[in-house]
């Protein structure tokens, strides 16, 4: 996989008599991958690495130094071999690795009018300049921004959403996800002319918290083991936010011991009944993903070995943004034999609703 880092922005320091800065683009490639550069002014170009970098292995890691005045944007892609730079689709959406360069001046106020709307997974910034601007950085983090050098927001912590930039114009709508649910964060947005003036806007917001609703109603049984006549086996059924082999466990049902008859392999329905229904929750890093599993085992008495059937989990598929709550959704859970000799077969029907709240 491509990476690339570069210093962005660059900012030039006027009061110190600097007139240009310069950044540093750091990469590292396969062989088979393509380097394409696009200088401020111009089109996208297949430099020459060995002679831009000096280096014996340039085609798989380098770095270079680039000079940008006031107002200049540099972008450098990394593409599988036969993909070519397109004026009509963002870079980094096709990319193996994308970096774009700003080189700033000083601030100014560029920013007329601000707006927001923020769920329980996602942040919605406008922002409306003055004159035509391009968004230099959308981000929103856990801590605010600090100042740092001319006074140019520094992020320091991991961003957990970036929006992706949207081109030059009066009115930016930006759309940061995925965030956490019942969290206090801070979004970050900067905007910066052509002559590489620039204004920051920073706002405080918090997410919705989530609601979660996970009902297991109905269990099939496919084959009940027991090709004689009817078997006896008890089930558990999982809520998680993370599965085996280190699960984390959000609430448990166990269906004890009982008859059990799959009428001859006609996928006999049980009704269950059991229901995790959540209280609002903030989400915590590693808790965003719901998964559902399910163990059963058909008890064969001493003549017989027991014989297992299950499944170790999937991921309830849980959107983020707009559009994320969830309604009655259902999927029926395959539980197929995961022990030797095992025929026992069944499968569970699993429905789910997610809610944001404040």
């Amino acid at each position: 996989m491509a990476v690339l880092s570069a210093t962005d922005p660059v900012v030039v320091d006027r009061d110190a008599g600097e007139t240009d800065a310069t950044t540093v683009v750091t990469y590292q490639k396969q062989e088979h991958e393509v380097l394409w550069l696009r200088p401020p002014g111009g089109g996208w170009d297949r430099p020459n690495l060995f002679l831009l970098v000096g280096e014996a292995d340039a085609e798989e890691r380098g770095s270079f130094a680039f000079v940008l005045r006031p107002g200049e944007v540099l972008q450098v892609v990394v593409y599988r071999d036969g993909l070519m730079p397109s004026e009509e689709v963002e870079e980094q959406l096709r990319a193996e690795a994308y970096v774009r360069v700003h080189c700033l001046l000083g601030r100014r106020d560029l920013i007329s009018d601000r707006g927001q709307q923020t769920g329980g997974t996602w942040h919605r910034q406008s922002v409306a300049t003055h004159v035509p601007t391009r968004v230099v950085l959308a981000a929103v983090t856990p801590v605010p921004p600090v100042l740092g050098p001319a006074g140019f927001p520094v992020l320091t912590a991991v961003a957990e959403a970036r929006a992706t930039r949207d081109g030059t114009g009066t009115l930016h709508e930006l759309v940061l996800l995925p965030l956490l649910p019942g969290q206090h964060r801070f979004c970050t947005v900067v905007v910066a002319d052509d002559a590489g003036d620039w204004d920051v806007l920073v706002t405080e917001l918090d997410t919705l918290r989530r609601q979660l609703t996970v009902e297991f109603p109905t269990l099939h049984v496919y084959d009940d083991g027991d090709p004689g006549g009817y078997g006896e086996a008890s089930f558990t059924f999982q809520v998680l936010h993370r599965r085996a082999p280190d699960p984390v466990l959000l609430q448990e049902f166990h269906r004890p011991t009982a008859d059990i008859d799959d009428w001859g392999e006609t996928a006999r329905p049980y009704a269950l009944g059991f229901a995790h229904v959540g209280q609002p929750q903030r989400v915590r890093d590693g808790e965003q993903h719901v998964w559902v599993a399910s163990r059963g085992l058909e008890e064969d008495g001493f003549l017989e070995p027991d014989e297992a059937a299950g499944s170790w989990g999937v991921r309830l598929p849980l959107p983020s943004g707009p559009w994320e709550e969830v309604t009655g959704a259902q999927m029926r859970l395959d539980c197929p034999p995961s022990s030797d000799g095992s025929s026992f077969h069944y499968g569970v029907d699993v429905r789910w609703s997610v809610a944001y709240v404040p």
